[in-house]
């Protein structure tokens, strides 16, 4: 069995979230199915980051959206 990654990196400040279009993905080591309710979404971060994206069982198709936050929080 192989098991296909990829990993994808987020600029800092930006957040990101993972869409599946079919298959299973492991997506940071949470498994998502493309007919599930939720997707992983992961908020922007101070420094850049990386997304560890898998199909464990044969392929996967997804989405990947990134960009900086559509809103802020001012405190």
């Amino acid at each position: 069995m192989s098991v296909i990654a990829t990993l994808q990196r987020v600029a800092a400040g930006h957040c990101a979230f993972v869409m599946p279009i079919f298959g299973t993905v492991m997506a940071d080591g949470q498994n998502f199915k493309h007919n599930d309710l939720k997707l992983p979404v992961f908020p922007a971060r101070d420094r850049p980051y990386a997304i560890t994206l898998q199909a464990l069982h044969g392929s996967a198709k997804v989405m990947f959206f990134a960009g900086p936050p559509l809103h802020t929080t001012a405190t």
